[in-house]
């Protein structure tokens, strides 16, 4: 665990020969070190053993330490392998208690590339979810400008009623002076939730 936080990309050969044991404890333990160190070697030992636990909760905690793995990669400015190693993750985990861990890989793959990501982001807009529709109208919101104010405009004329709210608050709130036209148009739709969202 020392080795993690200190960050020792010396230790990895060694840490990488242990991530496997049969131990639980001492595997998490080294799977968590070796999230923490961020080693591009680590990537296809910590993704295999992602996926082997069908990006569940288990006592390995393999899953948390790909995505703790994927975000020490961004900070190192290793963005292309972060949003690979979890490239998978998101595509997979699409069950609803999985929610949490596809939204953090959602965040991963936005802040790693936005240009690309802001599409993703656009589709998340078609979930099931509310709580993931959130989410992706959080991250996207710090970075909505004229350029792609559009591209939510269009979402926003097809989208399901409870989504347009979503949609119209985050416009709102973006200050996005080109949105305003659908915005007003927005305040006489025959669902209050929407009328409300276009009016804050």
């Amino acid at each position: 665990e020392a080795l993690g936080l200190s960050r020792n990309k010396a230790a990895v050969p060694a840490l990488n020969a242990l991530a496997n044991s049969n131990d639980a404890q001492l595997s998490k333990v080294t799977l968590s070190a070796l999230a923490h160190i961020a080693d591009p070697a680590s990537a296809d030992l910590l993704t295999a053993a992602a996926a082997q636990s069908n990006y569940q909760y288990e006592e390995r905690g393999a899953t948390s330490a790909l995505l703790v793995y994927a975000g020490n990669l961004l900070k190192d400015g290793n963005n292309t392998l972060a949003a690979s190693v979890v490239k998978k993750l998101h595509e997979d985990a699409k069950a609803a208690e999985q929610l949490h861990t596809r939204t953090a890989a959602l965040n991963i793959l936005y802040q790693a590339d936005k240009a690309a990501g802001m599409r993703l982001l656009l589709d998340a807009m078609g979930d099931q979810h509310a709580a993931y529709r959130a989410a992706a109208i959080k991250f996207a919101m710090p970075d909505i400008n004229d350029s792609n104010t559009g591209l939510w405009l269009s979402k926003l004329s097809k989208a399901a009623p409870e989504t347009k709210a979503q949609i119209a608050t985050m416009l709102g709130q973006a200050n996005a002076k080109a949105a305003l036209p659908a915005l007003t148009k927005l305040m006489k739709h025959k669902e209050e939730a929407v009328r409300v969202s276009a009016i804050q």
